[in-house]
């Protein structure tokens, strides 16, 4: 049942992601009125989606599974956009998801390596004190 909600937010997710990629926009993002603002923007949202993309797959290979499902997803954001007037496939906003994902597998690889490490550690802690 868990893992159907995480399913259902990841799906509603990409669905958002398609949904605001099919806007025709003009001008640049306000969302971060900054030089190269959308590219933190593209950062965040392909980060939370290699998150949720994790949450919802399956197995042992579940992070290189998200990774790879987030870098073909933006991909294809990208090329949807050539059908969306006044958008524009962008190279380096592609770069910019995909560097989120790695950034977003970083975080969760080290955060499962330290509750890992605390789990053992709790482990041995436990073992030594039944020898007591």
């Amino acid at each position: 049942m868990k893992k159907a909600i995480w399913w259902i937010l990841f799906i509603g997710y990409a669905g958002a992601i398609f949904a605001g990629s099919s806007l025709s926009l003009r001008g640049e993002s306000t969302l971060f009125p900054f030089p190269q603002g959308d590219k933190l923007a593209h950062f965040l949202e392909f980060g939370l989606f290699m998150f949720l993309a994790f949450k919802a797959l399956p197995g042992r290979r579940a992070l290189a599974y998200a990774f790879t499902v987030t870098a073909v997803y933006a991909g294809s954001d990208e090329f949807h956009q050539i059908f969306v007037p006044f958008r524009d496939p962008c190279f380096a906003d592609w770069a910019a998801d995909v560097v989120g994902a790695a950034v977003m597998s970083g975080v969760i690889a080290g955060w499962h390596r330290l509750a890992s490490a605390r789990r053992s550690r709790i482990l041995r802690n436990y073992g030594d004190q039944d020898r007591d």
